[in-house]
Order: structure tokens, then C-alpha cells, then sequence
């Protein structure tokens, strides 16, 4: 097929707060990469926030694709059997969901092909046309019904050959977590710059993906994409990778570049990596917040977990940040393995003294993919695989989301200690990075409010 007519979907997302909330920015990726190697006709659908979903599918494609997270796997489901019954396209699937678990995937929907791990290159061989037995990264059906996984595809060695997406594309008004103030056209664009994750967490399902592996875009690339966003007057970034400063080495030159532009910029750090030298380097260039995974202040269930971080750590790096007049969010847990009364006081404690401006108080969910989905025994913790993955969400008011199936009462409680903690420490940060009068304590599944 010379010029395929190409759809990339993003499923709803009605287990969130608000659904529409971000743009699905890694379709936009698969977008540029594709039009970058000659296929014009690409387009992104996104689903969310849409009374009939379905009826916005167009039905003219010859390849669609699905992107999806656990809880978004029945509605990717109905997209499929949708496009299975009115087009004669192929029907691919991608992400971290269907990546840990292909087989079942494959067994449980109407889906042609899983892609697993990471897409690019592998989507551009099955829109190529390259016969699927020898496409690395894929599992699917064969002729004879037999679902076949073949050999996964190594891994691209310099992500500076993936197309950062193209603005021009993406409609930032539509999206609050992108837009600052809509009136005066001041938007705020999130930024990977870099794939990956070294590190070890039980509860992520980060190791499973990307196989411990980190590579990252380089100082040109980087400071190539924040000219372009400083020449379409975007001057507000939010660095979305989860070690922003892992690599030393290219860090001065993209702090130089910041401050040569005037932006101002958030990221997410790990608390045993804040010093006073690299957050002064980095406020002199623009820092505004940051954003740290403190899940929970209990040092035994941090141990247990794999985050190889103490409470004390925690509470260093807050000291650290708030000294340099940074602006913290702190990302908590309920329902990790090993809590209980003790470990929430320690945390309820942890969050009353320190100086952090907001928090988001999740519950903890396996995901397929993490080592407690896999090994849930080694952390004395128990529920039911067969769920509906409609129930695997840590911000929705599903009283039987699988983390608390065991027992929801006490659970329950716990969550409400936390988000009534963090309820009456919060205050106000910029408006791109917090949700307004969010259903409050009401909905014991999560505390992401501000006053």
C-alpha cells in the first residue's frame, strides 16, 4: 500500500478526574515519526471527554492505532470490535498494558497485532508493509489462529532520530493541563528527554517497558525543540521524564539554554538527588517546581517497595527545595503493600510538617507489568487478576478497584486519613499543573485539591 490512510486512537479516559485533561502526546510522537519517513496521512483521534466515541471513529483507514493504560483496556476493546465490524483496516495495539501482557491481549479482544515496548520503528515496518513474521516487537495471530510473539525489538540507540511532535498538530487550548492562561495564549508543553528508567520500584511498571535501560536525547536536541517552543511564544515547560537530572553531563548545557530563553519549568526528581548546588543551577535557570515521589513516609514499606529511599530523604529534599524557594508536589499512596495504621500515622505526620504546597494522594493498583502484578506473594499481598481492568484505576470512586478488594473498609479509611492530611496542607500552585475543586474528600479515591 503505497500512501495507507493511518488512524492513531486515544481510548477514553473516564476514570479520571478530568478525562480530557493532557494531549495523548505519544501518538503525536508516532505521527511525526511517520510523516518524518513519508506517510502523510496520519491522523490523531482523541476519545476522550466524547458522549459517543464510537460515532467519532472515521471508517475510511487502512491501519489503526490503539494506544491504551490498564483501565482502558475494555473501552479499547469496543474500539476494536467497532473497527473489526465496519472497516477491513488492521487494528494494532500498543503500550505498557498490552506489552506485559500480549498473549492475553490478543486472546481477549479483536486486536490484529500487539506492539510491544516501544513503537516507532516497529510501526513503520507494519505500515511499510514488511511481513509480520519478520517484524522484531510484535505479537499476533498467524494464519492458523496460533498467536505468535516474535523476538523483541532491541532498542533504537539514539532517540534524537524520534520527532519531537509538531505543535502545529495539537489543539493546547483544548487541554487545561497544557493551557496557563487560555485568554492571553499562554500554554505550558510537557517534554521528555529521555526514555527510561534505572531504577527498581515494585509498584512501576517502568522496568518491565523499558528493561532498566535510560537513554537520553542530546543537549542539541533539546535545546533545538526549546527554541521552537520559545519562537511559537510557548515560554512555560514541564519536563515529564522521571529523573530529569540523571545525566549530569548534558544538564549544565541545557540550564544554560533555559535561562538563555527565559523559561520557566518544572520537573520530577528522586529526593536522594536534590543538593543545594544542582537546585541553585537549576532555579538560577528558570525552576519553578518540582515534583517528587514520596509514595509513602514509612521507611519499612519503602524498603519493601524498592523505592531505595528514606523518609528522611524525603524530608531533606523538601528542606532543600523550599530553602531555594521551589515550589513542591509530593505524590502519595495508599494501599501499598505492607500498610497499616502505623505506616499511614508515620506519613499523616510526615505531610503535617513538611512545607510541601500540594499533593496527590493515589491508591495503589498492579498494574500488569509491575513486580507485584508478577511476584505479588513476595510482598504478602493478594487480589484478583481476573478483575475487569476497568477497575485497575488509582483515581476514580470504584469501590472495587483491586487494591482494595481485599479489604476496602480499612483501606478505605487509611486513604481518607492521608487526603484529610494533605486537604489541610495544600495551597495553591500554577493553574497547568492542578485540577480546581476536584470532587474533594468526597471521593475517597484520591485528594488532588488546592485552597
Amino acid at each position: 500500500m503505497a500512501n495507507p490512510k493511518i488512524v492513531l486512537i486515544q481510548p477514553p479516559s473516564p476514570y479520571l478526574l478530568i478525562e480530557k485533561w493532557l494531549a495523548p502526546l505519544n501518538l503525536y510522537y508516532l505521527k511525526a515519526f511517520l510523516n518524518k519517513n513519508g506517510y502523510a496521512e496520519v491522523s490523531v483521534i482523541n476519545l476522550a471527554g466524547l458522549d459517543a466515541p464510537l460515532e467519532a471513529l472515521p471508517l475510511d483507514g487502512d491501519i489503526y492505532g490503539v494506544t491504551l493504560f490498564t483501565p482502558q483496556f475494555p473501552l479499547a476493546q469496543a474500539i476494536a470490535s467497532h473497527l473489526k465490524q465496519h472497516t477491513s483496516g488492521m487494528v494494532i495495539t500498543g503500550g505498557h498494558h498490552v506489552s506485559a501482557l500480549p498473549s492475553e491481549s490478543l486472546e481477549a479482544s479483536c486486536f490484529d497485532i500487539v506492539v510491544r515496548g516501544e513503537g516507532e520503528w516497529t510501526l513503520l515496518d507494519i505500515v511499510a508493509g514488511r511481513r509480520l513474521s519478520e517484524v522484531a516487537g510484535i505479537s499476533y495471530r498467524d494464519e492458523r489462529g496460533d498467536i505468535v510473539h516474535n523476538a523483541d525489538r532491541k532498542f533504537h540507540p539514539t532517540i534524537d532520530d524520534f520527532c519531537f511532535p509538531n505543535l502545529d498538530d495539537i489543539p493546547l487550548a483544548e487541554y487545561p493541563g497544557m493551557t496557563i492562561d487560555k485568554e492571553a495564549g499562554r500554554f505550558e508543553m510537557s517534554f521528555m528527554t529521555s526514555r527510561g528508567c534505572p531504577f527498581d520500584c515494585a509498584f512501576c511498571a517502568s522496568k518491565k517497558f523499558w528493561k532498566r535501560k535510560v537513554r537520553f536525547h542530546s543537549a542539541a536536541y533539546i535545546m533545538a525543540v526549546l527554541d521552537d517552543l520559545h519562537e511559537r511564544g510557548i515560554h512555560d515547560v514541564r519536563f515529564e521524564d522521571d529523573n530529569f537530572d540523571l545525566n549530569k553531563d548534558r544538564l549544565a548545557e541545557i540550564l544554560s539554554h533555559l535561562k538563555k530563553r527565559g523559561f520557566g519549568w518544572g520537573c520530577c526528581m528522586r529526593s536522594e538527588n536534590v543538593t543545594d548546588e544542582t537546585i541553585g543551577a537549576m532555579v538560577d535557570a528558570g525552576l519553578t517546581d518540582v515534583a517528587l515521589g514520596i509514595e509513602t513516609a514509612c521507611d519499612r514499606v519503602l524498603k519493601l517497595i524498592n523505592k531505595n529511599e528514606t523518609a528522611a530523604e524525603h524530608g531533606a529534599a523538601v528542606a532543600i527545595l523550599k530553602r531555594h524557594e521551589v515550589r513542591v508536589k509530593a505524590y502519595i499512596m495508599s494501599g501499598l503493600p505492607g500498610e497499616d495504621q502505623q505506616s499511614v500515622d508515620e506519613t499523616v505526620r510526615f505531610i503535617r510538617e513538611q512545607p510541601i504546597d500540594s499533593y496527590t494522594v493515589s491508591t495503589f493498583v498492579p498494574f500488569p507489568g509491575t513486580d507485584i502484578w508478577h511476584h505479588p506473594g513476595k510482598y504478602g499481598y493478594a487480589f484478583d487478576k481476573q478483575q475487569c481492568f476497568a477497575n485497575f484505576t488509582f483515581l476514580s470512586n470504584r469501590a472495587n478497584n483491586p487494591s482494595v478488594a481485599q479489604n476496602a473498609d480499612e483501606l478505605g479509611h487509611f486513604h481518607q486519613q492521608l487526603c484529610q492530611a494533605a486537604a489541610e496542607k495544600n495551597t495553591l500552585t500554577r493553574s497547568a499543573n492542578v485540577a480546581r475543586n476536584l470532587e474533594g474528600l468526597n471521593n475517597w479515591k484520591t485528594a488532588f485539591v488546592e485552597r
